[in-house]
């Protein structure tokens, strides 16, 4: 499994431990000053990508240094870093990518990265994608059947629909299993699950489900 780690510009204290991450040889891509946080936990990024607004000069001399490559692109443009981030991924064929640093800060950032990642998810069906911070991590499920482990650092497990409803919402190996339910914009009722099986199933009949796993 090849496995690509972007890092976005946000507050330090929400970016995940990257160190399991670095032994698998994972590949680091840094949108904007993502960049420089990777390169102050002294990680080199495969890539440095994004408008570098908020990097300055002397930091943007620093990623210069380096051997990685740049890609600066204009501040007035339609897409965001993360978006860009997304889509130079695919040059490293992943099968799992991982975003964090986007969670953090201010909150239309972070709602834009949500709507990113499904739109980006929608088109590569056949890569894993994550948004993770020390305490969460969330993933958009397709319609199918998807099935997921137990994970100590994230206990707790919630579901909420996105765009639409989502219909044939079943649960097998849940604290609170269900079968072939429907979850409403809108609805609360489906957070704070848990796995009591080491294996679990989860199922959609139709619609798009954010699958959020946390701990306290």
């Amino acid at each position: 499994m090849k496995t690509v780690v972007i890092c976005g510009g946000g507050p330090e204290a929400e970016l995940i431990d990257f160190s399991s991450l670095q032994s698998e040889q994972a590949a680091f891509i840094g949108a904007d000053y993502g960049a420089i946080h990777l390169v102050n936990k002294g990680i080199v990024p495969v890539l440095a990508i994004g408008d570098f607004d908020s990097v300055s000069d002397v930091n943007w001399e620093k990623l210069q240094e380096l051997s990685i490559e740049l890609k600066k692109v204009s501040a007035e443009k339609d897409e965001t870093d993360l978006e860009l981030a997304l889509e130079a991924s695919l040059k490293w064929h992943p099968t799992n990518i991982i975003v964090t640093g986007v969670t953090g800060g201010r909150l239309d950032h972070f709602y834009s990265a949500i709507q990113a990642v499904l739109a980006w998810k929608e088109v590569n069906q056949q890569v894993d994608v994550s948004i993770q911070n020390k305490l969460n991590s969330m993933e958009i499920l397709l319609p199918g059947d998807h099935n997921i482990s137990v994970d100590k650092h994230y206990p707790y497990i919630s579901f909420f629909p996105l765009r639409q409803t989502i219909h044939g919402f079943t649960l097998k190996g849940f604290k609170y299993n269900v079968e072939n339910n429907s979850i409403h914009f809108g609805e609360t009722k489906y957070t704070s699950n848990e796995l009591i099986d080491k294996n679990a199933t989860i199922s959609i009949s139709s619609g798009i489900c954010l699958m959020i796993r946390s701990h306290d």
